[in-house]
């Protein structure tokens, strides 16, 4: 198992100071490769569904938004209170009420297109086979120690006939991983997006750039996730730019601000040696 970390802070709205918007909107994101799913909570194979409840399945030929659908555990987003969630097949989930239907192409986030709080979990356009595509939903574990699973089971996306992945939220930690759980041929040249659209002018990427499935056994023992830990989780004692803050030695200098648009990305911890 290798695990990369890189250290993201997010400037947000101006209407906060620096440590205000900090403690509402950093992260700490790493990538865990062949790590198996996260917290050992979900034993079961990847393609099982047993017990599992649907949320959604998909319009032929487009995405859509499904719900409202109550959330199911204590969950904060920004440390704000969720109580609704709603679920679209391509790989989205939002927190706001979606005014429009998810855009396609997809887009860069933030997307001016997508509604507040919304997590694009390897988000795609999609080639949908409506009599098998399926988005799922089960709780693992007890209160107040739960994993919130949400999995977009056998969906395709062009050029890949079936990929299959999750987003995990944890209760205890607040944190949230995006599950590569598998991907048939050619799911490494997809273009997905993974991070967190916190309002139309600012995200989290967890990538630089759009970014392929690299799980292609059907096994839980090889699913690679990307993990966004929230920075009030941290000891932090020093400034958030420090190198003492970097797991491993990293220029903070590579986490930066696009010049159009309040994201910032990380250079894509899969390439890092």
């Amino acid at each position: 198992m290798k695990t990369r970390w890189f250290h993201l802070v997010l400037v947000s709205c101006l209407s906060f100071s620096f440590g205000q918007a900090l403690a509402q909107t950093g992260y700490q994101v790493s990538y865990h490769e062949s790590a198996g799913n996260p917290g050992n909570l979900n034993l079961e194979s990847d393609f099982h569904s047993i017990g599992w409840d649907t949320l959604a399945f998909p319009q032929k030929g487009s995405a859509a938004w499904f719900g409202p659908f109550s959330v199911p555990v204590d969950w904060q987003l920004l440390d704000r209170k969720v109580n609704r969630f709603w679920v679209s097949p391509n790989g989205l989930v939002t927190f706001c009420q979606p005014e429009a239907q998810p855009p396609a192409p997809v887009q860069l986030l933030p997307a001016p297109s997508l509604p507040d709080s919304t997590i694009a979990c390897f988000w795609d356009g999609i080639n949908p086979q409506p009599t098998r595509d399926v988005v799922l939903m089960k709780i693992f574990g007890q209160a107040p120690r739960r994993q919130w699973w949400i999995k977009w089971q056998v969906y395709g996306k062009e050029p890949v006939q079936r990929t299959l992945t999750s987003l995990v939220l944890e209760e205890h930690t607040q944190r949230l991983y995006l599950v590569d759980q598998y991907g048939s041929a050619r799911a490494e040249n997809l273009q997905t997006i993974v991070g967190l659209q916190i309002s139309q002018e600012e995200a989290t990427l967890a990538n630089a750039t759009p970014t392929g499935l690299q799980s292609f056994v059907v096994s839980r023992f090889d699913n690679h996730y990307y993990q966004l830990e929230p920075l009030k989780n941290l000891s932090l004692q020093e400034s958030p730019v420090s190198r003492s803050h970097f797991p491993s030695p990293i220029d903070p200098a590579e986490a930066y601000l696009l010049p159009d648009r309040k994201a910032a990305i990380p250079q894509d911890p899969r390439n890092r040696k």
